[in-house]
């Protein structure tokens, strides 16, 4: 039996967005976090004595990659790659997709969001492993009686905990953000052929594929070496039994 600590962060929204065609989400699994903390706070140094006037704490954020610190993101994919059991896996929903139609399953999107946060998590579980759930803080509407960590932890005996935090507070919450975005930028490129291209982003992006050994991220992938990495292209008509969670 395995123990894990699970991160998850999102992408996008699940609404319909002209300028947001995608939603992701991404779950990133260690066994131990102490060593890659240790390294990752150090590298967060490095960035706040490089860029002394930040107005903001500094987060390490795909949106945020920019002439002035994308150097240090290429920093970032060379210590996650340095620790060969860390595990990505991302799912991504084309929401242009003529079947897609969550509210077909849900009521709203905040439950789509559980929903599709169980579906992400139970699908990347092994018989024996179990897990504790840290996410992205999203408040909970008004509307809903449902609690993301109620729901997320009464769906599987496997997950023994859930808990919400503000991506600033998680070094771990941010890696998956690098990881989701970098994801989300490939499928824009790929699907959007007028898209202006960000040069400095698309570095990052290639960089990452060529670590992976894979020539596209916008596609259903699984790899196992140097890091467990697997993108999950959600097709609404195939997997809709998937979304009855």
């Amino acid at each position: 039996m395995i123990k894990y600590l699970g991160f998850i962060d999102d992408t996008g929204v699940l609404e319909k967005d002209p300028n947001q065609r995608f939603f992701g989400l991404g779950l990133l699994k260690f066994e131990e976090t102490a060593p890659f903390y240790q390294e990752v706070t150090t590298l967060k140094d490095r960035v706040v004595s490089f860029l002394p006037n930040l107005k903001k704490p500094f987060e390490f954020k795909f949106n945020k990659i920019n002439r002035s610190n994308y150097r240090f993101y290429y920093d970032l994919l060379e210590i996650y790659f340095s620790f060969p059991k860390n595990i990505a896996c991302i799912f991504v929903v084309d929401k242009m997709n003529i079947n897609f139609d969550y509210s077909k399953y849900f009521i709203s999107s905040w439950e789509a969001y559980i929903g599709y946060s169980k579906l992400l998590i139970k699908n990347n579980l092994g018989a024996d492993d179990e897990i504790c759930i840290i996410a992205d803080f999203h408040q909970k509407p008004k509307s809903s009686n449902k609690y993301y960590e109620t729901e997320v932890k009464s769906c599987n005996s496997q997950i023994y905990n859930v808990c919400m935090i503000e991506s600033h507070a998680s070094l771990y919450v941010q890696m998956i953000d690098v990881l989701i975005g970098a994801v989300n930028f490939d499928c824009k490129n790929k699907f959007n052929k007028n898209i202006q291209t960000n040069k400095i982003k698309k570095g990052i992006v290639e960089y990452l594929k060529k670590k992976l050994g894979v020539t596209s991220l916008s596609q259903n992938i699984t790899i196992h070496k140097p890091n467990y990495f697997s993108v999950w292209l959600f097709d609404p008509k195939k997997n809709a039994s998937y979304q009855r969670s």
